[in-house]
């Protein structure tokens, strides 16, 4: 898995901690390297307000505080154990915005999420750009 310094950025609370520290390692690391997407980006963009880091349905969940763009989740996906997914709101158009620019070089769940082959480098590209167009949805 790539190495991205994800611990340079502290966990916002103890269960997100908690949660993270639950994953088997494989995807933890995986999904580490995501949540160290989604502050980088921010923290990059003046428009982007401050991430807010809680937990919704039970998965790590990055919200923008004043409110610049749509929340985004992480989590494991259900039947594909080599796989975790980052999770948009299904009723914006990011997911076939990405469809768009992207094809089939990316795996998609419907509206909601692209879903990550724990085994394979991370498309960093194409996360970015997915990161950074939910980041300023609102905008």
């Amino acid at each position: 898995m790539d190495d991205i310094s994800a611990k340079s950025q502290p966990f916002q609370t103890a269960d997100i901690e908690a949660l993270f520290e639950a994953y088997p390692q494989p995807h933890r690391d995986c999904l580490l390297s995501l949540r160290a997407m989604i502050f980088e980006i921010a923290q990059g963009d003046s428009e982007v307000g401050a991430i807010v880091e809680e937990i919704k349905w039970g998965q790590p969940s990055y919200t923008t505080r004043p409110l610049s763009g749509t929340p985004l989740r992480l989590g494991l996906v259900k039947g594909k154990d080599e796989h975790v997914a980052l999770f948009v709101h299904c009723q914006t158009s990011l997911i076939e915005t990405m469809r768009n620019h992207y094809g089939d070089s990316l795996c998609y769940d419907g509206s909601r999420a692209v879903h990550l082959s724990i085994r394979q480098p991370l498309p960093k590209e194409a996360l970015a750009h997915l990161i950074s167009l939910a980041l300023r949805y609102k905008l």
